[in-house]
């Protein structure tokens, strides 16, 4: 294993990966783009996300602002949205755009930038992300979660959660939909009928989600052990058990995953790998010690953002200091 590392100045928004390229982006719009490095733009980097029409980066920025930023760092404008902007989310197969606004949720053209759909859920919208299909959009806001239909543009369906939902997402094979609610817990609905389940035991929010073996499992993050769902049967998680895997003492903050492998970012700073084939865990990334002179703040360090592309043979993170680092499996 390779690993290659930084620090920049700004806090680390996302890694993302186009094909095999690893991308880092942080908060003043600064990119680590495979061995590339671009400076800080005037817009900045409140979200971004691999552009599905034509695999480069969207960065959605200040003040409305979404742009698409070529490998030469090259930006160029594709919306000027009105007002504060700060979720997106994408959708490769209809090469969709989400966005929440402060208070709307427009879904956009990937290839020209043009508002196809225009909501106003029940309260201020949180969270966002389409089915694999790019027919179906949830919303998680203060009141829980809407579903938009965007194929035959029928009547909204609103699934109540207390506390509100900061995360959300569908299993791949479209029979269930996941959400993170202000409570330490996750909720979730069959949709065929509706029914609806909880998923408890967390010590913190499960606010992070990554689907294994094309939805059989689910792992998530809000504990300091991997908590892995069973999704396999009709009823999914209801009245099963999870499977729970410890490789620190930390909270794990972030999880991936592709192929049989499960990609970890701690709140100490900490990156592991756990491979489903063998049950093990292994150290990518240590965390800082308290007694290094290099890094005081020591509760900036937890990783912010994860990710691994499709063959697997590498990760990829960004921490809250603007740390980074790459690792290759070799």
């Amino acid at each position: 294993m390779t690993i290659t590392s930084g620090k920049m100045a700004a806090v680390g928004v996302a890694a993302l990966y186009s094909s095999d390229t690893p991308i880092l982006v942080f908060g003043d719009g600064s990119v680590v783009w495979g061995d590339n490095q671009f400076p800080p733009t005037q817009y900045g980097a409140i979200d971004a996300a691999i552009c599905p029409s034509t695999g480069n980066l969207l960065v959605l920025g200040d003040f409305g602002f979404l742009g698409r930023q070529n490998a030469k760092g090259e930006i160029q404008a594709l919306a000027q949205l009105d007002g504060f902007a700060d979720k997106m989310a994408i959708n490769q197969k209809r090469e969709l755009i989400g966005i929440n606004t402060s208070r709307k949720t427009l879904v956009l053209s990937a290839k020209t930038g043009e508002i196809l759909f225009d909501f106003i859920p029940p309260s201020a919208p949180i969270c966002l992300a389409f089915d694999v299909m790019g027919e179906n959009l949830a919303v998680g806001h203060g009141k829980g979660l809407t579903l938009y239909d965007l194929k035959a543009n029928e009547a909204p369906i609103d699934f109540p959660a207390s506390g509100g939902v900061f995360a959300v997402s569908f299993s791949p094979d479209l029979r269930f939909l996941i959400a993170a609610t202000g409570e330490p817990c996750l909720v979730g609905w069959r949709l065929q009928d509706g029914k609806g389940f909880r998923m408890a035991g967390y010590p913190q929010k499960p606010v992070s989600l990554a689907w294994l073996d094309g939805g059989a499992r689910m792992a998530t993050s809000g504990a300091p052990v991997m908590v892995v769902w069973p999704f396999n049967g009709e009823n999914g998680p209801m009245g099963c058990s999870a499977e729970t895997f410890r490789g620190r003492n930390s909270i794990i903050n972030v999880v991936t995953a592709q192929k049989n492998l499960a990609a970890i970012g701690y709140m100490d700073g900490s990156v592991d790998v756990f491979d489903f084939g063998d049950n093990e865990f292994h150290a990518v990334s240590e965390a800082v010690q308290a007694g290094d002179q290099d890094d005081k703040n020591l509760q900036l360090q937890r990783i912010t953002s994860i990710a691994m592309p499709r063959n697997a043979k590498s990760v990829a993170w960004v921490s809250e200091d603007g740390g980074w680092g790459i690792a290759k499996f070799g």
